[in-house]
């Protein structure tokens, strides 16, 4: 809620130009952070063989190994900076030069929170991350509010990632860099290395393939047409991002910790999807059928030129909600491998056609559609092969989301019936939004044992659950 409040006084207070620098900043740091994104920590994760000293040691050489990347990328992240700078854009430099700090910042709690992870205590986890959300949110909405322009994006991270880092640190100190050992086994750092290098070349096929849309839009687009893009990616993918992405670290470790166990897995998969499914899944529906009445209404009128780019990826990060999580499966079974080929595939794809819809002139839209559909098959391709190495049908997963869902696609025709009528637009949004909320109820109520079994998914303190459990039997069921 507290991303979704400041998403919408931000997209009000900014210049479309504004979104426009961010989308620049995150192809370029994006690109630097890809090499950040090496594996280390989840190779401790996964790794069930090191135990008591031996488990401290191992996370001492990962600790090691991610300070010296760390250190590293901040200095080429100045230096690219202070280049841009000097020939090209002073404000995306300074944008850099800020963004920057996010690689010394997370070093911070970067051993604790990879320990954390392992042992599944995600309660200071999240603490953190709501702190993070929240004095990240204000101070962007202060900054916007002085005039800091696309400064606010930068700033704004930078204080957010702080909070976040200091609290788990002040929680849950390890004392790593008074133990650190120089003379640790050289073997041992080359396995970490060899696995981290499986998993950056999947990162770096995904980076490529989910970004290459936008170093088109960046080179033959506008800075106004680059911030509709970016806000149609943004917004459309909210739901996704604020609600389901940041379960991922804890559901990789689940995975990892139980991928002998095939019944966990689906079990897990199934928990996963009756809480999507039966809640998130026909809010995203909604906003998709309702676009044209809910961009002008809540970010305003200079928005409106992004309606049907945003329906494009709202599309996207709806089939994300119905295949997730199975995009970490072979991630999991220590096969990341696997998954960079496919990435990187599918970025051999992607390319030529971007370059030939470029080349055409053709308009913006469709770069959004080549991207949803590559990644979308990308995601696919990843899913079949996780399931195989599970041993288990992929069709019966599918079937059981797609009934999940399957009732609540019943709403569009409704709602396009409703946005027919002689109404006031607040009205049919209010009309549309009591009728989805009914007919999530109507669901719930037919599958309300299995609703409250999953919940156990999301809700990882044992008393908040408990309320919400007696809350929901005593009020709905």
């Amino acid at each position: 809620m507290v991303l979704l409040v400041s998403s919408i006084v931000l997209a009000r207070i900014l210049k479309v130009e504004d979104f426009g620098y961010l989308l620049t900043l995150n192809i370029i740091f994006s690109f630097i952070n890809l090499f950040s994104i090496s594996g280390y920590e989840f190779y401790f994760i996964q790794n069930r063989s090191h135990e008591g000293a031996d488990e401290l040691k191992l996370l001492r050489q990962v600790f090691n190994l991610r300070v010296l990347q760390s250190t590293l990328l901040f200095l080429a992240t100045n230096a690219i900076g202070l280049y841009i700078f000097i020939y090209s854009d002073k404000m995306l430099a300074v944008l850099l030069f800020i963004t920057s700090f996010l690689f010394l910042i997370g070093l911070i709690s970067k051993p604790e929170e990879t320990f954390l992870s392992k042992a599944l205590d995600y309660r200071t986890i999240s603490l953190s991350g709501f702190a993070r959300d929240l004095t990240g949110s204000i101070s962007k909405i202060a900054f916007a509010l002085l005039g800091a322009g696309p400064l606010t994006f930068s700033l704004g991270n930078v204080i957010g990632n702080l909070s976040f880092s200091s609290i788990i640190k002040f929680r849950h100190n390890l004392k790593l860099l008074q133990k650190t050992e120089i003379r640790d086994s050289v073997d041992a750092y080359s396995t970490i290395r060899k696995f981290g290098f499986h998993l950056f070349l999947n990162t770096a096929g995904g980076f490529f393939t989910k970004q290459v849309d936008k170093i088109f839009i960046a080179s033959y687009f506008s800075k106004t047409e680059q911030g509709i893009y970016q806000f149609s990616n943004n917004y459309a993918g909210y739901a996704f991002n604020a609600l389901i992405a940041p379960q991922s670290s804890m559901v990789l470790s689940l995975m990892a910790k139980n991928k002998d166990n095939q019944n966990y897995l689906l079990r897990l998969f199934k928990h996963y999807g009756i809480i999507s499914g039966l809640v998130i899944a026909p809010l995203v529906i909604w906003v998709f059928t309702m676009a044209s009445e809910i961009i002008p209404l809540v970010f305003g009128d200079k928005w409106i030129g992004a309606i049907n780019l945003f329906r494009v990826f709202i599309i996207y990060y709806f089939i994300k909600i119905l295949l997730y999580p199975t995009n970490g499966i072979l991630t999991s079974f220590g096969r990341p491998d696997l998954k960079a080929k496919v990435t990187l595939y599918s970025f051999a794809v992607i390319v030529p056609i971007l370059g030939f819809i470029s080349y055409a002139e053709f308009d913006i839209i469709y770069y959004g559609l080549v991207f949803i559909t590559i990644a979308s098959l990308s995601d696919a391709v990843c899913m079949v092969l996780g399931f195989r190495f599970m041993g288990t049908s992929v069709v019966q997963f599918l079937k059981e989301r797609i009934r999940i869902i399957l009732p609540f696609l019943l709403l569009i025709p409704l709602f396009l019936w409703i946005q027919q009528m002689d109404l006031s637009y607040l009205t049919v949004l209010i009309l549309s939004f009591v009728g989805t909320i009914l007919a999530i109820y109507g669901m719930v109520n037919l599958r309300s044992e299995a609703f409250l079994e999953s919940l156990s998914t999301f809700i990882k303190n044992d008393r908040l659950l408990n309320i919400v459990s007696k809350f929901l039997i005593k009020n709905y069921f």
